[in-house]
Protein backbone atom coordinates (compact mmCIF):
# COMPACT_ATOMS: atom_id res chain seq x y z
CA UNK A 1 0.00 0.00 0.00
CA UNK A 2 1.26 3.30 -0.83
CA UNK A 3 0.35 6.91 -0.15
CA UNK A 4 0.06 9.56 -3.60
CA UNK A 5 0.71 12.85 -1.62
CA UNK A 6 0.69 15.17 -4.81
CA UNK A 7 1.07 15.78 -8.17
CA UNK A 8 2.47 18.93 -10.16
CA UNK A 9 0.58 18.79 -13.02
CA UNK A 10 -2.33 17.56 -13.66
CA UNK A 11 -3.28 18.21 -10.06
CA UNK A 12 -4.88 15.48 -8.69
CA UNK A 13 -6.67 14.39 -4.80
CA UNK A 14 -4.54 12.59 -2.59
CA UNK A 15 -5.40 8.70 -2.37
CA UNK A 16 -4.72 5.16 -2.02
CA UNK A 17 -4.08 2.46 -4.68
CA UNK A 18 -1.87 -1.16 -4.95
CA UNK A 19 0.12 -1.97 -7.51
CA UNK A 20 0.03 -5.57 -8.92
CA UNK A 21 2.80 -7.64 -9.66
CA UNK A 22 2.44 -8.51 -13.22
CA UNK A 23 4.62 -10.59 -15.71
CA UNK A 24 7.58 -9.78 -18.88
CA UNK A 25 4.87 -9.72 -21.71
CA UNK A 26 3.75 -6.65 -23.57
CA UNK A 27 6.19 -4.40 -25.77
CA UNK A 28 8.99 -1.98 -24.62
CA UNK A 29 9.61 1.32 -25.61
CA UNK A 30 12.07 4.66 -24.87
CA UNK A 31 9.94 7.85 -24.66
CA UNK A 32 11.30 10.89 -24.25
CA UNK A 33 9.73 12.29 -21.02
CA UNK A 34 10.65 16.06 -20.83
CA UNK A 35 13.69 17.99 -22.04
CA UNK A 36 15.34 20.55 -19.35
CA UNK A 37 14.38 24.15 -19.86
CA UNK A 38 11.73 26.63 -18.69
CA UNK A 39 7.88 26.31 -19.91
CA UNK A 40 4.97 28.36 -19.37
CA UNK A 41 1.56 26.73 -18.74
CA UNK A 42 -1.51 28.48 -18.37
CA UNK A 43 0.36 31.05 -17.22
CA UNK A 44 2.37 29.44 -15.08
CA UNK A 45 6.24 28.88 -15.08
CA UNK A 46 7.53 25.55 -15.13
CA UNK A 47 10.95 25.37 -14.12
CA UNK A 48 12.63 21.59 -15.08
CA UNK A 49 16.31 22.54 -14.76
CA UNK A 50 19.09 19.35 -15.12
CA UNK A 51 19.78 18.89 -11.36
CA UNK A 52 15.64 18.74 -10.75
CA UNK A 53 15.72 15.83 -13.54
CA UNK A 54 18.68 14.20 -12.07
CA UNK A 55 16.89 14.41 -8.87
CA UNK A 56 13.73 12.42 -9.90
CA UNK A 57 15.81 9.85 -11.68
CA UNK A 58 18.01 9.29 -8.25
CA UNK A 59 14.73 8.95 -6.81
CA UNK A 60 13.03 6.86 -8.93
CA UNK A 61 16.19 4.46 -8.27
CA UNK A 62 15.25 4.62 -4.65
CA UNK A 63 11.92 3.76 -5.14
CA UNK A 64 12.39 0.75 -7.11
CA UNK A 65 15.16 -0.25 -4.74
CA UNK A 66 12.16 -0.26 -1.97
CA UNK A 67 10.28 -2.44 -3.59
CA UNK A 68 7.81 0.70 -5.29
CA UNK A 69 6.48 -0.49 -9.06
CA UNK A 70 5.57 2.76 -10.77
CA UNK A 71 3.10 2.26 -13.91
CA UNK A 72 1.91 3.77 -17.07
CA UNK A 73 -2.18 4.79 -17.16
CA UNK A 74 -3.99 6.37 -19.51
CA UNK A 75 -4.65 9.97 -19.30
CA UNK A 76 -3.23 9.96 -15.19
CA UNK A 77 -6.48 7.95 -14.20
CA UNK A 78 -3.74 6.34 -11.57
CA UNK A 79 -6.74 5.37 -9.15
CA UNK A 80 -8.53 2.99 -11.64
CA UNK A 81 -6.55 -0.50 -11.87
CA UNK A 82 -8.61 -0.57 -15.20
CA UNK A 83 -6.46 1.72 -16.85
CA UNK A 84 -3.22 0.27 -15.92
CA UNK A 85 -0.94 0.02 -19.42
CA UNK A 86 2.35 -1.13 -18.14
CA UNK A 87 5.07 -0.46 -16.02
CA UNK A 88 8.03 2.01 -15.92
CA UNK A 89 10.91 -0.23 -16.16
CA UNK A 90 13.74 2.58 -15.79
CA UNK A 91 13.94 6.24 -15.84
CA UNK A 92 17.30 8.49 -16.84
CA UNK A 93 18.47 11.26 -17.61
CA UNK A 94 20.56 12.00 -20.98
CA UNK A 95 23.54 14.40 -20.13
CA UNK A 96 24.08 15.05 -24.17
CA UNK A 97 20.67 16.00 -25.17
CA UNK A 98 19.50 17.11 -21.93
CA UNK A 99 16.45 14.71 -21.74
CA UNK A 100 14.72 13.23 -19.09
CA UNK A 101 13.79 9.45 -20.83
CA UNK A 102 12.05 6.28 -19.46
CA UNK A 103 11.94 2.17 -20.52
CA UNK A 104 8.20 1.93 -20.67
CA UNK A 105 6.78 -1.92 -21.13
CA UNK A 106 3.45 -1.74 -22.43
CA UNK A 107 1.39 -4.60 -21.78
CA UNK A 108 -1.59 -3.24 -23.35
CA UNK A 109 -2.85 -4.55 -26.75
CA UNK A 110 -4.74 -1.36 -27.28
CA UNK A 111 -2.59 0.58 -26.18
CA UNK A 112 0.60 -0.95 -28.16
CA UNK A 113 -1.97 -0.79 -31.13
CA UNK A 114 -2.30 3.24 -30.45
CA UNK A 115 1.17 3.85 -30.12
CA UNK A 116 1.89 1.70 -33.27
CA UNK A 117 -0.50 3.58 -35.38
CA UNK A 118 0.54 7.08 -33.79
CA UNK A 119 -2.90 7.79 -32.41
CA UNK A 120 -1.00 7.68 -29.31
CA UNK A 121 2.28 10.27 -29.61
CA UNK A 122 2.55 11.70 -25.93
CA UNK A 123 3.48 10.79 -22.67
CA UNK A 124 2.89 13.17 -19.50
CA UNK A 125 4.56 12.25 -15.82
CA UNK A 126 3.13 12.92 -13.03
CA UNK A 127 5.03 14.47 -10.46
CA UNK A 128 4.30 14.72 -6.99
CA UNK A 129 5.32 13.95 -3.43
CA UNK A 130 5.36 9.98 -2.28
CA UNK A 131 5.38 8.13 0.83
CA UNK A 132 5.42 4.19 1.14
CA UNK A 133 4.18 2.07 4.67
CA UNK A 134 7.82 2.04 5.65
CA UNK A 135 8.60 5.27 6.37
CA UNK A 136 10.25 6.28 3.12
CA UNK A 137 8.81 9.80 1.38
CA UNK A 138 10.07 11.23 -1.33
CA UNK A 139 8.93 14.95 -1.36
CA UNK A 140 8.91 15.25 -5.11
CA UNK A 141 9.23 11.98 -7.82
CA UNK A 142 8.13 10.65 -10.70
CA UNK A 143 5.28 8.79 -9.45
CA UNK A 144 3.30 7.78 -12.74
CA UNK A 145 3.66 8.14 -16.32
CA UNK A 146 -0.17 8.77 -18.81
CA UNK A 147 -0.49 7.66 -22.45
CA UNK A 148 -2.03 11.23 -23.41
CA UNK A 149 -3.39 12.94 -26.16
CA UNK A 150 -3.29 16.76 -24.63
CA UNK A 151 0.20 16.72 -22.91
CA UNK A 152 1.65 19.81 -20.97
CA UNK A 153 4.36 19.61 -22.99
CA UNK A 154 4.16 18.57 -26.72
CA UNK A 155 7.84 19.00 -27.85
CA UNK A 156 8.65 15.35 -27.31
CA UNK A 157 10.27 12.69 -29.42
CA UNK A 158 8.67 9.56 -30.72
CA UNK A 159 8.06 6.14 -29.08
CA UNK A 160 10.98 3.99 -30.46
CA UNK A 161 10.37 0.41 -29.72
CA UNK A 162 13.29 -1.81 -27.97
CA UNK A 163 11.66 -5.20 -28.49
CA UNK A 164 9.38 -6.60 -30.41
CA UNK A 165 5.51 -7.56 -28.49
CA UNK A 166 5.06 -10.70 -27.12
CA UNK A 167 2.79 -12.84 -25.76
CA UNK A 168 1.73 -14.10 -22.60
CA UNK A 169 4.26 -14.78 -20.01
CA UNK A 170 6.34 -17.90 -21.17
CA UNK A 171 5.84 -17.40 -24.78
CA UNK A 172 7.64 -14.65 -25.88
CA UNK A 173 6.51 -15.40 -29.53
CA UNK A 174 7.14 -12.30 -31.76
CA UNK A 175 3.82 -10.32 -32.47
CA UNK A 176 4.55 -10.93 -36.29
CA UNK A 177 6.24 -12.21 -38.88
CA UNK A 178 7.56 -8.95 -40.57
CA UNK A 179 9.11 -7.94 -37.46
CA UNK A 180 11.87 -10.96 -37.72
CA UNK A 181 12.17 -10.19 -41.06
CA UNK A 182 13.63 -6.55 -40.61
CA UNK A 183 15.57 -8.32 -37.65
CA UNK A 184 17.31 -10.72 -39.83
CA UNK A 185 17.45 -8.15 -42.56
CA UNK A 186 19.61 -5.84 -40.04
CA UNK A 187 21.56 -9.04 -38.89
CA UNK A 188 22.56 -9.93 -42.51
CA UNK A 189 23.42 -6.41 -43.66
CA UNK A 190 25.85 -6.48 -39.87
CA UNK A 191 27.65 -10.04 -41.41
CA UNK A 192 28.00 -8.65 -44.53
CA UNK A 193 29.41 -5.32 -43.43
CA UNK A 194 31.39 -7.22 -41.11
CA UNK A 195 32.90 -9.75 -43.74
CA UNK A 196 33.69 -6.64 -45.49
CA UNK A 197 35.59 -5.45 -42.74
CA UNK A 198 37.53 -8.74 -42.44
CA UNK A 199 38.27 -8.83 -45.58
CA UNK A 200 39.56 -5.08 -45.71
CA UNK A 201 41.59 -6.24 -42.67
CA UNK A 202 43.17 -9.21 -44.68
CA UNK A 203 44.28 -6.58 -47.31
CA UNK A 204 46.14 -4.29 -44.83
CA UNK A 205 47.85 -6.85 -43.66
CA UNK A 206 48.59 -7.85 -47.28
CA UNK A 207 49.78 -4.49 -47.78
CA UNK A 208 51.67 -4.25 -44.67
CA UNK A 209 53.66 -7.10 -45.17
CA UNK A 210 54.66 -5.84 -49.00
CA UNK A 211 55.58 -2.96 -47.07
CA UNK A 212 57.71 -4.35 -44.54
CA UNK A 213 59.41 -6.56 -47.86
CA UNK A 214 59.72 -3.38 -49.76
CA UNK A 215 61.48 -1.57 -46.93
CA UNK A 216 63.92 -4.70 -46.25
CA UNK A 217 64.95 -4.17 -50.16
CA UNK A 218 65.34 -0.35 -49.69
CA UNK A 219 67.34 -1.30 -46.54
CA UNK A 220 69.35 -3.61 -48.47
CA UNK A 221 70.13 -1.22 -51.80
CA UNK A 222 71.17 1.73 -49.15
CA UNK A 223 73.83 -0.50 -47.73
CA UNK A 224 75.02 -1.81 -50.48
CA UNK A 225 75.42 1.71 -52.33
CA UNK A 226 77.32 2.70 -48.72
CA UNK A 227 79.48 0.17 -49.44
CA UNK A 228 80.10 0.92 -53.06
CA UNK A 229 80.85 4.62 -52.13
CA UNK A 230 83.21 3.55 -49.60
CA UNK A 231 84.94 1.46 -51.22
CA UNK A 232 84.71 4.17 -54.70
CA UNK A 233 86.45 7.18 -52.04
CA UNK A 234 88.85 4.54 -51.27
CA UNK A 235 90.02 3.80 -54.72
CA UNK A 236 90.06 7.53 -55.64
CA UNK A 237 92.29 8.14 -52.53
CA UNK A 238 94.54 5.42 -53.53
CA UNK A 239 94.83 7.06 -57.09
CA UNK A 240 95.23 10.18 -56.11
CA UNK A 241 97.72 9.86 -53.70
CA UNK A 242 99.84 7.34 -56.34
CA UNK A 243 99.45 10.63 -58.50
CA UNK A 244 101.14 12.53 -56.25
CA UNK A 245 103.36 10.52 -55.58
CA UNK A 246 104.22 10.42 -59.26
CA UNK A 247 104.71 14.13 -59.49
CA UNK A 248 107.21 14.56 -56.59
CA UNK A 249 109.45 11.39 -57.64
CA UNK A 250 109.44 13.31 -61.52
CA UNK A 251 110.77 16.36 -59.71
CA UNK A 252 112.78 14.68 -57.62
CA UNK A 253 114.39 12.96 -61.03
CA UNK A 254 115.05 16.04 -62.35
CA UNK A 255 116.49 17.66 -59.39
CA UNK A 256 114.12 20.20 -58.63
CA UNK A 257 113.15 19.55 -55.09
CA UNK A 258 115.77 17.94 -52.59
CA UNK A 259 114.97 15.46 -50.48
CA UNK A 260 114.24 17.41 -47.62
CA UNK A 261 111.08 19.12 -49.64
CA UNK A 262 110.20 15.44 -51.25
CA UNK A 263 108.13 15.00 -47.62
CA UNK A 264 107.14 18.31 -47.24
CA UNK A 265 105.82 18.47 -50.75
CA UNK A 266 104.12 15.60 -50.78
CA UNK A 267 101.72 16.40 -47.97
CA UNK A 268 101.17 20.06 -49.34
CA UNK A 269 99.80 18.19 -52.72
CA UNK A 270 97.74 16.22 -50.50
CA UNK A 271 96.14 18.74 -48.60
CA UNK A 272 95.21 20.38 -51.65
CA UNK A 273 93.18 17.64 -53.32
CA UNK A 274 90.01 19.23 -53.03
CA UNK A 275 91.74 22.38 -54.98
CA UNK A 276 93.49 21.42 -58.14
CA UNK A 277 94.31 24.94 -59.72
CA UNK A 278 95.86 25.33 -56.15
CA UNK A 279 98.16 22.33 -56.20
CA UNK A 280 98.65 22.41 -60.05
CA UNK A 281 100.31 26.36 -58.76
CA UNK A 282 102.51 24.44 -56.55
CA UNK A 283 103.97 22.05 -59.07
CA UNK A 284 104.56 24.49 -61.31
CA UNK A 285 106.93 26.14 -58.71
CA UNK A 286 109.17 23.58 -58.39
CA UNK A 287 108.73 22.46 -62.15
CA UNK A 288 109.85 25.64 -62.79
CA UNK A 289 113.10 25.57 -60.95
CA UNK A 290 116.72 24.91 -62.30
CA UNK A 291 117.99 21.82 -61.46
CA UNK A 292 120.53 21.12 -58.81
CA UNK A 293 124.23 20.56 -60.15
CA UNK A 294 125.27 17.24 -60.08
CA UNK A 295 128.03 16.46 -57.70
CA UNK A 296 130.12 16.17 -60.62
CA UNK A 297 129.85 19.71 -61.85
CA UNK A 298 130.97 21.03 -58.36
CA UNK A 299 134.49 22.02 -58.50
CA UNK A 300 136.81 22.28 -55.41
CA UNK A 301 136.04 25.15 -53.12
CA UNK A 302 132.35 25.18 -54.63
CA UNK A 303 129.00 24.67 -52.23
CA UNK A 304 125.34 23.35 -53.63
CA UNK A 305 123.15 25.82 -54.36
CA UNK A 306 119.98 25.80 -51.77
CA UNK A 307 116.88 25.05 -53.01
CA UNK A 308 116.33 29.58 -52.85
CA UNK A 309 119.45 29.66 -54.76
CA UNK A 310 118.26 27.27 -57.74
CA UNK A 311 115.43 29.41 -58.42
CA UNK A 312 118.24 32.33 -59.31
Amino acid sequence: MTELIRYVFPSRPTGRFLFRQTSGAGKVYEKEIVKAGTYTYWGKELDFNPDRLRAWVSNFTEMVAAGIELRVYWDHAAFDSRSVVGDIEDLYYDEATEILKAKLRIRDDEAIEKIESELIRHTSPAIGGYADDKGNQWPEAVVEISLVSEPVLRDQGPFIALSAKTKNEGDNVPETIDQLRIELTAANKRLVELEAVEKIAEGVKGLEVKLTAAEEKVTAVETERDELKTKVETHETKQFESEVKTEVLKLKAARQITPAEEEHLEKTLLSLRATPEARENVLKLYSDRKPAPTSSSIKPGDTAPTGDEADL
